[in-house]
């Protein structure tokens, strides 16, 4: 098995897959050995697995998956948009 460094730009590019499950189990370990060592990723992971969570808990409208995997990348664009102009 090759080991990658994974960065946070890694990570932000790839949040929304491993969310949906989609990250082979060896990139998986990687994504959460990142998440083991980087406090901002980690704060960045746990806001957006909550925010997923509070809407799909509160019933008020329904979203596809497509949909909501829409919505997770369109948050993740602007977070690195952000991170960008830092």
């Amino acid at each position: 098995m090759t080991h990658l460094h994974i960065n946070c730009s890694d990570f932000r590019a790839e949040i929304g897959n491993l969310l949906d499950g989609e990250v082979d189990p060896q990139f998986r370990a990687q994504l959460e050995a990142h998440l083991a060592e980087c406090k901002a990723c980690t704060i960045i992971y746990d806001s957006v697995r909550k925010t997923l969570r509070i809407l799909a808990d509160t019933n008020t409208f329904e979203l596809s998956a497509t949909e909501l995997k829409s919505g997770t990348e369109s948050i993740m664009a602007r977070i690195r948009g952000l991170k960008e102009k830092e």
